[in-house]
């Protein structure tokens, strides 16, 4: 084999080293954070989870809050990659103070007296009033964004919503910040007005979680299903079912790269599954009529009914937006006629003997204005649902507290 002069071994070593600077400039170029020493183990594709801190316009925020937030954060996305096998991108909290006041957050923009005179009382559009706060003014929800927001004066409210393949929202309240930061928002809703399991063990930490979940598009799978999807409070040993691993993975919001090599060079955008459609979850055998009620502070929009009036479950379907279409169950034939839903916009007739029926204590009202079984409240236990009342003081969803 013939020897490589001094001359041919500059000619051999040249190109090769020319390539392997053009491929690093190339890479630094697209990843100018390794030079920072931030660089993501995942690749961006632009889709973030985009946590924000919001607080009224005539209200202090505690810093103890954004300091808990942020630490939290890393713990929720680190969480998210171990129960997943891969997680989320996070964008920086951002603290925004909103240009309404306290008042007309927590009760509206026209109160009610039972609202200015109980504190505890939350019958304001805080989705709505949080959304325009973070939007400068405006109603939307972000593209390719998953919003995550802490609202401070928000009590006990939790939800969440898918609200397009690319556009999600998660909102948690007082009864997380006070948890996680070990300070009480004394001019808000703290944790002394909760029934105390709220404000206790894993459910603060697992209820940002949980609706987080569904702004990425999962639904409540069955009760005692072992996924904090089914409880808040099984945080953080409990992660999520195969089926709903697997549609988070098929989110874009949970990128996937062509591995080392193809991050290393750059020449690769991030492979992303294409997204699944949002999964509806059916009445379970049994049911003989399904009553749609639009997304509730359960999260779900339609209750599944047997014989009887007897519950047997909620449900999350994309099929059921509103009121006007609910209907009956054709698979399981109901015994006797299904009456007329009611809009809510119309009281259902009820007698006067049951009008100041009420929730037990210890137990939650979620109001949801006149339904088709005439009643305008339900009444859980904890994620139990314990049975629907009349009460002509909850005549609107925004009664919900």
């Amino acid at each position: 084999m013939p020897k490589l002069n001094q001359k041919g071994i500059i000619h051999f070593i040249l190109p090769i080293i020319l390539v392997a600077g053009f491929i690093l400039g190339f890479f630094l170029l697209k990843n100018p954070q390794v030079l920072k020493g931030e660089m993501s183990a995942q690749a961006s594709n632009g889709y973030f989870v985009k946590p924000y801190l919001v607080y009224p316009s005539d209200k202090p925020i505690y810093p103890e809050y954004e300091t808990a937030v942020n630490k939290y954060l890393v713990e929720l996305q680190d969480w998210y990659g171990k129960v997943v096998g891969v997680t989320f991108e996070l964008a920086p909290l951002k603290v925004v103070k909103s240009t309404q006041n306290y008042q007309t957050m927590r009760c509206g923009v026209n109160p009610t007296v039972a609202c200015l005179n109980n504190p505890a009382k939350l019958e304001g559009n805080l989705g709505k009033f949080v959304n325009e706060a973070i939007h400068g003014g405006q109603e939307k929800w972000d593209v390719q964004t998953a919003a995550l927001v802490f609202a401070a004066g928000a009590g006990g409210y939790a939800g969440g919503s898918k609200i397009s393949s690319d556009a999600g929202w998660a909102i948690v309240g007082d009864w997380v910040l006070e948890p996680i930061s070990g300070k009480a928002n004394t001019w808000g809703i703290p944790c002394k007005y909760s029934d105390g399991w709220q404000c206790s063990g894993n459910t603060p930490k697992g209820s940002p979680a949980h609706e987080l979940g569904h702004a990425f598009g999962l639904d409540h799978p069955p009760a005692g299903s072992p996924s904090i999807m089914a409880s808040h409070g099984l945080y953080p040993t409990t992660g999520f079912l195969p089926s709903e691993i697997q549609q988070l993975k098929a989110s874009p919001f949970f990128i996937k790269t062509q591995g080392l090599l193809g991050t290393i060079l750059g020449f690769f955008p991030p492979v992303v599954l294409p997204t699944s459609p949002p999964i509806v979850t059916s009445c379970p055998k049994g049911t003989v009529r399904e009553e749609c009620i639009g997304y509730s502070s359960n999260r779900i929009n339609a209750y599944c009914w047997g014989t009887n009036n007897s519950y047997l479950g909620g449900k999350c379907s994309s099929s059921c937006a509103e009121a006007s279409k609910c209907g009956v169950i054709t698979s399981t034939p109901a015994p006797t006629p299904v009456p007329t839903p009611v809009p809510t916009s119309v009281p259902a007739p009820i007698s006067v003997s049951v009008k100041n029926e009420k929730c037990d204590e210890s137990q939650r009202k979620e109001c949801i204005g006149y339904s088709s079984n005439g009643i305008n409240a339900y009444c859980w236990k904890g994620p139990t649902y314990m049975k629907g009342v009349c009460n002509k003081d909850c005549s609107s969803w925004e009664g919900c507290r």
